[in-house]
């Protein structure tokens, strides 16, 4: 009787085999991170849970690193090091001089962590796990709130104009977060032509009508715009401009019609009212006045103080003394012109013009982490006009992401050169080997037909 039962493979305990999994153990545990900063970080009492879950990702980098003996420390950490140096130094000159050591400390615990994210995936070459670790916390803050609300109420409370996330956090923030997940899942489906990703980003998607972001609606287009633009394209050039105007307007025909659907209405009356800033500024909502009221006084700051600002996490006053009460400048180029002058600004925003200029040089390798890459950085500084990022974890956990997708492309460029460099230089032996003993057959037939 022949035995139909499945045999069990042996564990394989081979050292390569151990890594291999403390890896996806490690994988897991910045994915967990991940679901918690989008969260619970900002919801009061439960933020302990992300740290928690961030110091545990971090002890098991640290024995990783440490095992492996090699700590990374690239152009992306030197950036923000240098950052968080000019933080503190602005405490010489700050206003509060307490107010800038509290945000040059949240700065530096930032650089801590991103130390060990960089290293980790930088030693394990599992980018494409930060990449599914971002996605995943993106579909469990949707889950999340479904069950929070319920999807009956979530959907009736959305259709009615509420904005959903405010008894949990900030809208923008969770908008925001959806956003991001969206854009992923456009990678998915364009770059790495997995259609059932289409699928997936409607539930996000929900989220983000849910939260009545302006800014977040502007993510979703974007992302689709960046992915559909630099996607490879087959049939020549003439062909390749058809499909993109088509593309386009098809985006724009979907976006209106999703605009008149009554769940996108909050998002739909939002983005009026910013339009209304370059059309008729004297109609703009109240939030939109206030914002630009800030941004004025910010700019004034500026003028004042244009080389130094006035100390890091002291825009606070000029919100205050704008309009009566301590808040950020809701402009990351306004807070840190005001707060860090023209040399805190260049130094912030030096990496991600860096790797802009790096990932740009590389377009045309049709490279999809890449492109991912370069399409988050660019939306994330295009956001920086309505929001404040610099002491945002999420937003440097986005630039450690550009630099290392920039460096695994330059090692993997290197591997094909070395491998090609090395298929080419044996095949020159190869050929050299069998030249000499052409010639060697030659001088012994020349030898044996030659008289004694």
């Amino acid at each position: 009787m022949i035995n139909t039962k499945r045999i069990r493979k042996p564990r394989d305990f081979s050292p390569d085999a151990r890594s291999k999994r403390f890896e996806r153990f490690i994988c897991a545990l910045f994915t967990l991170y991940m679901c918690a900063l989008y969260v619970v970080n900002e919801i009061a009492g439960y933020v302990a849970i992300a740290e928690a879950l961030l110091i545990v990702f971090m002890v098991f980098a640290f024995m990783y690193i440490v095992n492996g003996r090699k700590l990374v420390i690239g152009p992306g950490i030197v950036f923000i090091a240098a950052f968080a140096a000019f933080c503190y130094l602005s405490a010489i000159w700050a206003f509060n001089a307490q107010a800038a050591l509290a945000k040059a400390k949240t700065v530096t615990l930032i650089l801590i962590a991103c130390i060990f994210i960089n290293s980790f995936f930088a030693v394990s070459g599992r980018i494409d796990s930060f990449v599914k670790a971002m996605l995943a916390a993106g579909l469990v803050l949707t889950v999340f709130l479904l069950i929070y609300y319920g999807p009956v109420a979530f959907i009736r409370r959305t259709i009615d104009g509420e904005r959903l996330g405010e008894e949990i956090a900030n809208q923008n923030s969770i908008g925001m977060y959806a956003a991001y997940t969206v854009v992923i899942c456009f990678y998915y489906a364009i770059l790495k032509n997995k259609k059932a990703f289409y699928f997936v980003s409607l539930l996000p998607m929900l989220t983000v009508a849910g939260s009545g972001s302006r800014k977040a609606l502007l993510i979703c287009v974007l992302g689709f715009l960046f992915m559909f633009l630099f996607k490879p394209r087959k049939g020549g050039d003439i062909r390749g401009i058809l499909k993109l105007m088509i593309g386009l307007c098809a985006a724009a025909l979907v976006l209106s019609l999703l605009m008149s659907l009554p769940i996108f209405g909050t998002v739909s009356s939002r983005m009026s009212s910013l339009l209304k800033i370059f059309t008729d500024s004297d109609s703009v909502d109240n939030s939109t006045y206030l914002r630009m009221l800030m941004i004025k006084g910010g700019w004034q700051y500026f003028l004042l103080h244009p080389f130094t600002g006035i100390g890091i996490g002291n825009s606070q006053y000029v919100a205050a003394s704008i309009v009566g009460r301590e808040t950020y400048l809701h402009n990351n180029f306004i807070e840190l012109l005001a707060s860090t002058g023209i040399f805190g600004f260049l130094i912030y925003y030096m990496p991600y013009a860096y790797v802009t200029g790096a990932f740009i040089k590389r377009l045309k390798k049709h490279e999809p982490l890449c492109i991912l890459a370069l399409c988050l950085v660019t939306i994330s500084v295009f956001m920086d006009v309505a929001q404040v990022s610099y002491y945002s974890k999420f937003s440097y956990i986005t630039l450690i992401f550009a630099f290392l997708a920039l460096r695994d492309a330059k090692l993997k460029e290197k591997a094909a050169s070395d491998a090609s460099t090395a298929a080419s230089e044996a095949e020159a032996s190869a050929s050299a080997g069998k030249d000499c003993a052409a010639e060697n057959l030659g001088d012994a037939e020349t030898a044996s037909k030659s008289p004694v």
